[in-house]
């Protein structure tokens, strides 16, 4: 039997990976906002969703491949990452609104909203000029 080129593993771990990532999305969402049951009874579920994000993050961070959506013929589209960082942490705002988990009923409530917008629009800018910094050594 003919074994599989390196390439075709490598697309099989990545094609296994997408699915328990978003499968383990996909319950979370289920479990949490649509059965209603309590974060309580979902923890190991979501350590385990929040640590892999993480390193995903960090590992496409560091292996220097994060920015390639942002440089075209070797330059770097500052505009184009703001653009998407400010679509992106307008979506995830609005998200946790519609979701329930940021309330917007007094003007504090507003302010927090604003913030966690702020810190999301922060570190979706930063992961990738970082990723580009550090391939430019």
């Amino acid at each position: 039997m003919k074994q599989p080129s390196k390439n075709t593993e490598n697309t099989i771990f990545v094609e296994a990976f997408y699915i328990l990532f978003f499968g383990t999305l996909t319950l979370l969402i289920v479990r949490m906002f649509l059965l209603g049951d309590n974060l309580a009874y979902v923890w190991d579920l979501t350590a385990l969703f929040l640590i892999t994000s993480l390193y995903l993050v960090l590992r496409l961070t560091f292996a220097k491949s994060m920015h390639q959506d942002y440089e075209k013929e070797g330059t770097f589209s500052i505009k184009r990452l703001l653009v998407r960082s400010l679509l992106a942490s307008v979506i995830f705002s609005a998200l946790m609104v519609i979701i329930g988990a940021w309330p917007i009923d007094d003007f504090g409530d507003i302010f927090a909203v604003f913030v966690g917008g702020v810190i999301f629009f922060a570190l979706m800018t930063a992961l990738p000029l970082l990723s580009y910094r550090l391939s430019k050594r």
